[in-house]
C-alpha cells in the first residue's frame, strides 16, 4: 500500500531501480508497475511473492529482473522487454517463472533456469550473448549430445553452473 501511495501521489514514474528484497509478499499490481516506465532494475529476491504483474514483461527499459526465492507461478511474457540483460530465477520445485526466451536474445545472465527437455535447449542455443548461465535439470539431459552442441554455440559463456536433480524430484520447466 505504501509503494502504491508513493508512486501515485509523488509521481515516481521516473524511478529506475526498485529493490524490494526481503519485503514479505509485496502487492504489485499491473497498474502500479505499468507506471514505472523507466524501471531498469526490479529486485524481488526473498519476497515470496506469488505472482508478477503482466506489465513487468512490457517495461521498455528493464535490464535486470531478480525473482530468486519467490513463489511465482505465472508466465512472464517478455516480448517487449528488449533491453532485458540479467534474469535471476527461482530454483525450487514449487515455483516456476515461465519466460519467453525467443524474445530475450540480448540476455547476458540467465541464472536458475529449470530445463526439462531436449527441445528446450534449442531455445537456449539462440542466446549467444550469454556470459553467465545456471541450469537445473536431469543428469541425463546434461550428458546428452544436444547439450554439448548447445554449449558450443554459446561462445561468450564465462560462467556455467549445472545442477542435477534426482529423478524423484520433479521440477517444472521455466521455458516458453
Amino acid at each position: 500500500m505504501l509503494l502504491k501511495k508513493i508512486i501515485s501521489n509523488r509521481g515516481f514514474g521516473l524511478l529506475n531501480s526498485l529493490d524490494l528484497e526481503g519485503v514479505y509478499k509485496p502487492k504489485l499490481s499491473d497498474d502500479l508497475v505499468g507506471k514505472l516506465l523507466h524501471l531498469k532494475y526490479l529486485g524481488l529476491r526473498s519476497t515470496f511473492i506469488d505472482s508478477l504483474p503482466a506489465t513487468v514483461g512490457s517495461l521498455p527499459y528493464l535490464e535486470t529482473l531478480d525473482v530468486k526465492h519467490t513463489n511465482i507461478k505465472n508466465d512472464v511474457h517478455t516480448v517487449k522487454a528488449e533491453k532485458l540483460r540479467h534474469v535471476y530465477l527461482c530454483v525450487n520445485s514449487s515455483s516456476k517463472v515461465i519466460l519467453d526466451l525467443s524474445s530475450l536474445t540480448n540476455l547476458h545472465t540467465l541464472w536458475g533456469l529449470n530445463v526439462g527437455s531436449l527441445s528446450e535447449l534449442t531455445l537456449l542455443e539462440k542466446l549467444t550473448r550469454l556470459t553467465m548461465l545456471k541450469l537445473t535439470g536431469d543428469i541425463k539431459l546434461f550428458r546428452s549430445k544436444k547439450m554439448a552442441e548447445c554449449f558450443a554455440k554459446l561462445t561468450n559463456l564465462q560462467s556455467l553452473k549445472l545442477r542435477s536433480i534426482p529423478k524423484s524430484i520433479k521440477y517444472d520447466s521455466c521455458i516458453l
